[in-house]
């Protein structure tokens, strides 16, 4: 690190005089020496005097040189460009000529120093960008999330390369296991026991890694970048960074099985967004280029307007993923001690908005399907996406949950559990009951008639109501009003029934569409078990808001 940082990047800085670059140069080796001697000597002194943990200096030197790597390759990229534009106007100026068509660029083969104060305005804005820019923050946090020890809510789903990957890893595994001795394999295993995990009160407050891992981190991506920039080579520190990380997980076994095939996604996404980001440089440079050498001044100002537009776009779209994946943290992951009030509270909080969500999801699922809406019909499908997403995260953060319960009845935990299986089985009927209404519209078939659409909207609202009962109840945590919905449901299914039967009987007697029939038949059986399972839900939450509050 000193060698790149001291010797290999002093001879272009503008702060140091020649004459000591000449000296750092001509005596490199004797001051890389001392400094290793001297660095030792005094490390441990600090250990043996002090007990002071060495890895924390290390990795606080680690950052600065982190940030001197990055500084000596993307600072020069941020401003190489402007700055050779710069130099290439001041040699223009001076040199007399009136035709620019007649200058040369013979000057920009030497070496060319800047100022020093643009490169420290240079500098404060990287700074700022890097302080204030949201999308810096989310590469930063999608390392840490794709690196992290334990595992949790993960940002990525699953692919078929990433399931086959991880498959022919397992597969090793066991060869490897069959033919090593067991002793061997349990002091392997105990090499990675993650003890830094423990003696930790808050969840938030445990590191992502060890610091033996960041040490590897910081110092094998300071000396890549720093090497390479060296050489002049292009590369992307960013890039570096990241597959440094990488790489320390997967030999730090940070990816188990609970989480590997999200991360081997993850991974494969990010690089393949940076190279498939290369190609569409490339491409997109190419027809800019085109356009304008034709265009003009016109297509110039257009491609500014589009560019302004993109930002903003991508901006707003980057804002609400932030704010969705803040939301699935918020769902998945108990960040502080949470008394029993606290959690009941959280419980009632998501579903309520999943049973809100879905009643209006089933009102407008009927009215596209009476009116044939098919643009009402594709955004309740958006709408169910979003509903289904929030439900899978519900059930995702079932470990953390119980965990944060921290109780010994085990029966309490399990009425918790039963509580979201109810919310993911009503998340399931209304799905099947929106992808059947949409199918049978996409694909133009015969619209229900005025009787089916009647008898279901009349079914539609009596399940609403229930719907809405049970999210008053869970506002209020006043239970004494499940007994009248069990009154309700025992009425909506004597309905559900007689409707079913009267369409059977329409079916046997009148000539009618096979497809809306059974369309029919199938949204009045999807309906009966989402009544069921709301029934199911608000017992399994009273049992469990019970004996939380005892």
């Amino acid at each position: 690190m000193l060698y790149f940082i001291i010797v290999k990047e002093a001879k272009g800085s503008t702060v140091i005089s020649d004459d000591t670059i000449k000296y750092i140069q001509q005596n490199s080796l004797m001051l890389l020496l001392v400094s290793f001697a001297s660095l030792s000597i005094v490390f441990q002194i600090f250990t043996m005097l002090f007990k002071f943990n060495i890895l924390k200096l290390v990795v606080l030197v680690g950052t600065f040189g982190l940030a001197m790597a990055f500084a000596g390759n993307d600072l020069v990229n941020f401003i190489g460009v402007p700055l050779a534009g710069l130099s290439s106007y001041k040699a223009f100026i001076a040199s007399g000529l009136s035709d620019p068509g007649m200058m040369t660029m013979e000057f920009l083969k030497g070496e060319v120093k800047s100022d020093t104060y643009l490169l420290l305005i240079a500098s404060l804005v990287m700074v700022a960008t890097l302080w204030f820019s949201r999308k810096a923050r989310t590469v930063t946090e999608t390392e840490i999330s794709l690196g992290r020890q334990d595992s949790g809510f993960e940002k990525f789903g699953s692919s078929l390369s990433a399931r086959s990957i991880v498959r022919q890893a397992l597969n090793l595994n066991t060869f490897y296991k069959s033919i090593l001795p067991d002793r061997f394999i349990n002091w392997s295993n105990s090499r990675f026991a993650p003890a830094y995990l423990h003696g930790y009160s808050h969840s938030k407050d445990i590191p992502a890694f060890d610091l033996i891992r960041a040490t590897v981190n910081l110092t094998v991506a300071s000396v890549l970048i720093a090497f390479a920039t060296s050489l002049k080579l292009p590369l992307s520190t960013t890039y570096v960074t990241f597959m440094v990380a990488m790489g320390t997980s997967l030999s730090d076994k940070a990816w188990g099985r609970e989480s590997a095939v999200y991360r081997v996604t993850g991974v494969m996404t990010v690089i393949g967004g940076w190279f498939f980001t290369a190609f569409i440089a490339f491409s997109i440079s190419m027809i800019v280029a085109f356009i304008v050498s034709y265009g003009g001044i016109y297509a110039i100002s257009g491609f500014i307007l589009l560019t302004l537009f993109f930002i903003t776009r991508t901006h707003i779209i980057h804002r609400k993923k932030v704010l969705a994946d803040s939301e699935a943290l918020n769902i998945t992951t108990y960040t502080d001690q949470l008394n029993g009030e606290d959690i009941i509270k959280k419980c009632n909080s998501y579903s309520t908005e999943i049973l809100n969500l879905s009643g209006e999801i089933l009102m407008s699922t009927i009215r596209g399907l009476a009116s044939e809406d098919r643009k009402l019909l594709r955004q309740t499908r958006q709408n169910v996406r979003i509903l289904v997403e929030k439900a899978k995260l519900v059930k995702a953060g079932i470990p953390a949950t119980i965990r944060a319960l921290e109780l010994n009845n085990v029966d309490t935990s399990h009425k918790y559990i039963q509580v979201v299986d109810y919310l993911r089985e009503i998340t399931r009927s209304v799905r099947t009951i929106t992808e059947h209404a949409t199918e049978h519209v996409e694909n133009n078939h015969e619209p229900l008639s005025e009787i089916q659409t009647a008898e279901i909207n009349k079914v539609i609202i009596e399940m609403k109501a229930i719907l809405d009962a049970i999210v008053r109840i869970k506002l209020s945590t006043d239970y004494s009003a499940v007994s009248e919905l069990k009154t309700k449901q025992a009425a909506l299914d004597e309905l559900i029934n007689a409707s079913s039967q009267e369409q059977v009987s329409r079916m046997a007697n009148e000539r009618m569409s096979s497809k809306s029939a059974m369309l029919y038949i199938n949204l009045m059986f999807e309906l009966g078990n989402l009544v069921n399972d709301s029934i199911h839900l608000i017992k399994a939450q009273r049992v469990f808001s019970t004996r939380m509050t005892i």
